[in-house]
């Protein structure tokens, strides 16, 4: 039996609110402390664990993705706004992430519907609990691991039903930071606060290029390991 030896590289908590945000925009610490990581791997040849840090920045296996309805939201109209939430952003990202809907016995993320959200005792219209991390399960041998749940609210935080469109802003808010990205502190971003007259439905042209940037270095570093790999296999085999 194998046993957990190394564990994690971070698990955060974020809500999406009304009016301004705190805190400047950029790529989530964890995962620029995983590219410092992988770095400091190949350094060392240990090209196996940070080929797991980079699928973990990459998702390089399909996002499971589950949808529970609570009772509070119409299933089809649920399942639509997850299934073009994460059609908008694996779009944006030129396809690099695929996410499919499963039974939430085999998600990765868990999407629930909610007649309200709170954080910290002020109502927020979603929210997302997440990790991820990378496992050592002995010499050699690497997996990783990321997980979230994602609630979202269908009611306004100031009453009233919530619009579809900001529904699709929470979602993609929250699958924003399961990719990777942290709160923006600019009205007009999807990472930014919701306007509720005018959500945003699409990520900015920045918020994109921030996370091709980081698969970029991500890849870059992954085929360095995987060519460490090679080399240190075909040294094995003489």
């Amino acid at each position: 039996m194998r046993s957990l030896v190394r564990l994690i590289v971070g698990s955060w908590v974020a809500a999406l609110t009304c009016g301004a945000a705190a805190g400047d925009w950029r790529i989530q610490n964890d995962l620029v402390n995983g590219v410092a990581r992988m770095e400091e791997c190949l350094t060392q040849g240990q090209h196996a664990e940070a080929e797991a840090y980079a699928q973990m920045i990459l998702l390089k296996d399909q996002v499971r993705v589950c949808v529970e309805f609570g009772g509070v939201m119409d299933p089809a109209a649920g399942a639509r706004l997850v299934e073009n939430a994460t059609r908008v952003w694996s779009e944006a990202l030129g396809g690099q992430v695929a996410f499919v809907l499963v039974p939430s016995s085999q998600a990765d993320v868990h999407v629930r519907f909610a007649r309200s959200v709170w954080v910290d005792a002020a109502r927020v219209s979603g929210s997302a609990n997440w990790r991820r991390g990378v496992l050592r399960w002995g010499p050699s041998s690497y997996s990783y691991q990321v997980a979230a749940s994602i609630e979202i609210s269908t009611e306004s935080p100031f009453g009233g039903a919530a619009s579809p469109e900001a529904m699709t802003q929470a979602l993609l808010h929250e699958f924003g930071h399961v990719l990777g990205l942290t709160d923006s502190p600019r009205v007009g971003d999807v990472m930014g606060p919701l306007r509720l007259d005018k959500p945003t439905t699409h990520p900015t042209e920045a918020e994109v290029l921030s996370l091709l940037q980081l698969r970029s270095q991500a890849t870059s570093l992954l085929a360095q390991a995987q060519a460490q790999s090679f080399v240190s296999k075909a040294t094995t085999d003489r």
